[in-house]
């Protein structure tokens, strides 16, 4: 079924603790680079509640903004965003981060916890058969502007190939595009994608390093 499916995606994700850091580039069409910003993700999906922060950094490594998820099963998930002087405040979670094609939304993959699911068709992906998958925001917790969002699912692995966000009268507002996996622990999660809110410019995001509890520890004789 549908909400399957995203039960799938949902338990490829890493469930260890991880830290991935990596960069957002926002480019013109034609590649002119317009801002450069770095993150960090702290990630601890297997941990009861689940929980995540997620940092955005300039070029030199100053923090500029945070966002922490947590999600306790069975209730909506808390969303608290500080500012680099250290003030909370509530933000729409679709908006757009720095001035970049990306929202909170995205970078916190929040859609793939939404329920009221649908297979609503078949497409193919770079040579890769996909289910498309309707899903609908819950009432609170991390739906911003969004009235729904569609999936593009690979048929065989079950990993996120692309999506797109919609508002209330069903315009497209942003589509996001995955260009390359990284296997953590015998887990995949996104190394790489792009996502577009305007025609006149796009945002890529890219890791660089992940690093787990266990890459210190000496490996056993």
């Amino acid at each position: 079924s549908a909400l399957d499916l995203v039960y799938d995606m949902v338990a490829l994700l890493p469930r260890d603790p991880v830290t991935i850091t990596g960069s957002l580039t926002l480019r013109r069409r034609h590649g002119v680079v317009l801002r450069e910003l770095k993150f960090r993700m702290k990630l601890d999906w297997g941990s009861e509640p689940a929980s995540a922060q997620y940092s955005i950094m300039d070029n030199l490594g100053t923090e500029l903004e945070t966002m922490a998820v947590s999600r306790t099963r069975g209730n909506p998930p808390s969303f608290t965003h500080t500012t680099a002087s250290g003030d909370n405040r509530s933000v729409n979670l679709a908006d757009a981060i720095q001035d970049t094609d990306i929202s909170w939304t995205d970078l916190t993959l929040s859609f793939l916890w939404w329920k009221g699911s649908a297979v609503i068709g078949r497409d193919e992906i770079r040579g890769r058969p996909c289910y498309i998958v309707e899903v609908t925001p819950p009432e609170t917790g991390g739906a911003g502007q969004y009235s729904k969002a569609h999936l593009w699912v690979d048929e065989q692995m079950h990993m996120l190939l692309q999506a797109k966000g919609f508002d209330a009268q069903g315009k497209e507002i942003r589509s996001l595009w995955v260009k390359g996996f990284k296997k953590i622990d015998e887990r995949w999660m996104i190394k790489d994608m792009e996502i577009q809110s305007s025609q006149a410019h796009r945002t890529k995001l890219l890791i660089d390093d992940v690093d787990t509890p266990d890459a210190d520890k000496d490996p056993k004789p």
